[in-house]
């Protein structure tokens, strides 16, 4: 008797003297090859596995007996279960194994989001002038401040946007995903519509300097040479000073020839025939004044043709005097 009760007493201390972990089950044998972490809590046998049940009950853990076959607790984040193989729909010596790909903290995923959720605005302030570029700016607003939070606090924050879509279809991962396909979307539309400005921009750019080319090639281009010689009648010259006979010249288009045509030095003369059409002689007494057609024939004050020595060709002139 005295040899069990040490024991007994032995067990007790080497159970509580052992680190408890997760025990590895041997259903054919219904033992754990390591005591049970709850020690004594389910009786005195510490390797008894699910009270010698494991067909319809399982505890990978070591902690508590499920009575559901096939379901497990939650890994909880970054975690998953890994079995080996199961046996009518238990699993078979599961553990918890940690995820290759750890999901983000709430700041990082924050700070990511907030880059986003800046561009966002940075497209939309570019095209505020369309009604894209103003929903970008909200939308991008409204989860900028929300990833600021969620920086700040270290938990995860929803937009305003993100809230109402999930009120409406009511699932907070559809809510996520649609808001972050608004974002993108919106993002994408501020791009084109920025695009489609700037390449009008340059078209008219392009074509106001195509239009400033052709002018300065007009400008450089000589005049065509006039087809129809100038009209002038010998009644507009008759009584006119050299000062006006030469202003009525240069009116007309014709071309000066000669030092002083206005003081008789020179003549004005037709530029498409070449022919004189105008001479004045103030110098002369009386002072007179010849008209000729295009031809370089002489006209009486009438204008009709007139010898170069008939009286009639010589138009009364004045000097001003």
């Amino acid at each position: 008797m005295k040899t069990l009760k040490n024991t007994l007493l032995l067990v007790v201390v080497w159970s509580m003297a052992v680190p408890s972990g997760l025990a590895t089950r041997y259903v054919g044998s219904k033992a754990r090859s390591s005591m049970a972490p709850v020690s004594l809590a389910d009786g005195p046998n510490l390797y008894a596995y699910v009270e010698q049940n494991p067909w319809t009950q399982f505890d990978p853990e070591g902690l508590q007996i499920s009575d559901a076959p096939g379901s497990l607790p939650p890994a909880g984040p970054g975690y998953h279960w890994e079995a080996q193989g199961n046996r009518d729909g238990v699993p078979l010596n599961p553990r918890r194994v940690k995820d290759s790909v750890q999901p983000l903290s709430p700041r990082t995923s924050g700070v990511i989001g907030a880059v986003g959720s800046g561009l966002e605005m940075i497209g939309g302030a570019a095209t505020a002038e369309s009604g894209v570029g103003i929903a970008g700016i909200v939308h991008g607003g409204d989860n900028f401040w929300a990833d600021l939070r969620q920086i700040a606090t270290g938990q995860p924050t929803k937009s305003v946007t993100e809230k109402t879509i999930t009120a409406v279809t009511g699932s907070p991962g559809e809510g996520a995903i649609v808001n972050n396909l608004v974002g993108v979307g919106l993002t994408g539309a501020s791009g084109i519509v920025g695009a489609t400005s700037n390449t009008d921009a340059i078209v008219d750019q392009v074509s106001q300097m195509n239009r400033d080319a052709q002018v300065t090639t007009a400008e450089l281009k000589p005049s065509a040479p006039a087809t129809n010689s100038p009209s002038i009648h010998p009644s507009e010259v008759v009584g006119k000073t050299p000062a006006e006979i030469d202003a009525l010249a240069k009116q007309k288009g014709l071309i000066s020839k000669g030092p002083d045509p206005a003081q008789g030095k020179g003549s004005y003369i037709d530029p498409v025939t070449g022919k004189q059409r105008i001479l004045s002689h103030p110098g002369e007494d009386p002072p007179t004044a010849h008209v000729n057609d295009p031809q370089g024939n002489r006209l009486n004050p009438q204008g009709n043709q007139v010898p170069k020595d008939s009286p009639d060709a010589h138009l009364p002139m004045s000097t001003g005097q």
